[in-house]
């Protein structure tokens, strides 16, 4: 199965605060999780530092790979 790199997942946890997904262990995750909202990676480009708050550095180099990409 081939990926597409052009979506990227997104939840809001139990405090509504909206992070990508990351490295979090499952049950971990499960325990926080409360909405999955899948985006084009344009759409979390467009969402400032307040909305998205990522949880690890994973996802801020993740972020930081799609502006990266948008610039290309």
């Amino acid at each position: 199965m081939a990926t597409n790199k052009n979506w990227m997942i997104v939840f809001t946890d139990n405090d509504d605060d909206m992070m990508l997904v990351g490295d979090d262990p499952w049950q971990e995750f499960c325990a926080m999780v409360r909405k999955i909202f899948i985006y084009t990676k344009e759409e979390v480009q467009k969402m400032d530092s307040s909305t998205l708050n990522p949880k690890n550095e994973d996802c801020l180099d993740m972020k930081e790979n799609v502006k990266e990409t948008k610039g290309s």
